[in-house]
C-alpha cells in the first residue's frame, strides 16, 4: 500500500489484525510480522494519557495504533468524532 500524501510504501500493521505478506514464504513471514508487532509495542512508541477533566485528546488514524485500557464502567465518559479535511482515509 502507499500513502497518499507521500507516495512511500507503508505497511499498516498493528496487534490485532490478521495480515499475512504476500509472494512470501508463510512461515518467514509470519516470523518477520511477529518481530515487527513487538517492535510497535515497545514503550517508547507508546503515549498513555492521564485524564483529568477538560482534557481533550487526538490523534491520526491514518499514523497512530491505538487501543483504550480497561476503565470502570461507572465513570462517565463522553466520546466525540471529528474529522478534519485533509487526504482521505486509505
Amino acid at each position: 500500500m502507499s500513502c497518499p500524501d507521500s507516495g512511500k510504501k507503508i505497511l499498516y500493521l498493528n496487534a490485532a489484525n490478521e495480515v499475512e505478506i504476500v509472494d512470501y514464504d508463510p512461515e518467514e513471514g509470519a516470523k518477520l510480522i511477529e518481530r515487527l508487532r513487538q517492535h510497535i509495542k515497545q514503550p517508547k512508541f507508546a503515549y498513555q494519557h492521564h485524564w483529568a477533566k477538560g482534557d481533550l485528546l487526538y490523534w491520526d488514524n491514518q499514523a497512530t495504533a491505538h487501543y483504550r485500557p480497561e476503565f470502570d464502567v461507572n465513570t462517565t465518559r463522553i466520546l466525540k468524532r471529528v474529522s478534519i479535511r485533509g487526504s482521505r482515509p486509505f
